[in-house]
């Protein structure tokens, strides 16, 4: 085989690799199933990710989603609690609650996990604007809904020292038990999120 070509292959797969929960055994997967079954397979994911590209950004205040606008919809709300924060991993957590219909306030997302380990640290995910906007006064609650594994307790941790230094009576709490163990949030069934909202645990 055109050793050219072997490299070209090797490219792609290293690119698409590079994917969240990709890897190479599926990039090799996507490459075939893109080629046999082209040419709509191409224009169906080139239009898909055009579409994504052009309507969706992330909202310039709590970073979750919004449709060709700067603010999104639940941030421009004024029925919302404005002292109420929930902070969640990334904005399909959002989507989950909204769903559920469980909270009534504001969301903050972090976009990760601390884990430094794979390099993550408090610099690399939206902590300190919201430790800042603590010390502003604007924060009164917040609910840490995040799954239960070592990276949330450590960022919940984290952040919860970063919060007790700038905001000495502001409540924090997060979800119940209820959430099975190292699940992510966008993947749990409303009935459950509902039950953990109403049963939360308070960070003393």
């Amino acid at each position: 085989m055109d050793r050219a070509l072997i490299s070209s292959l090797e490219s792609y797969v290293n690119d698409l690799s590079r994917l969240p929960h990709v890897g190479r055994k599926n990039a090799f997967k996507i490459i075939y199933y893109l080629l046999l079954n082209a040419p709509d397979s191409f224009e169906s994911l080139t239009d898909l990710l055009e579409t994504i590209r052009k309507e969706l950004m992330f909202c310039k205040e709590c970073s979750g989603f919004t449709r060709q606008s700067d603010i999104c919809s639940i941030c421009d709300d004024k029925q919302r609690h404005t002292g109420r924060y929930c902070i969640v991993e990334n904005p399909f957590d959002i989507i989950k609650m909204e769903k559920a219909r469980v909270f009534e306030g504001l969301y903050w997302v972090l976009h990760g996990k601390l884990n430094p380990l794979e390099g993550v640290l408090p610099q690399h995910i939206r902590i300190e604007p919201f430790v800042e906007k603590v010390r502003k006064g604007a924060v009164q609650e917040v609910v840490f809904a995040f799954s239960w594994d070592m990276e949330s307790e450590a960022t919940i941790r984290y952040i919860v020292e970063k919060v007790r230094e700038v905001g000495k009576d502001i409540q924090l709490y997060r979800l119940s038990m209820g959430i099975p163990v190292g699940t992510e949030i966008q993947v749990i069934d409303e009935l459950s999120i509902k039950n953990s909202f109403q049963n939360l645990y308070e960070i003393r």
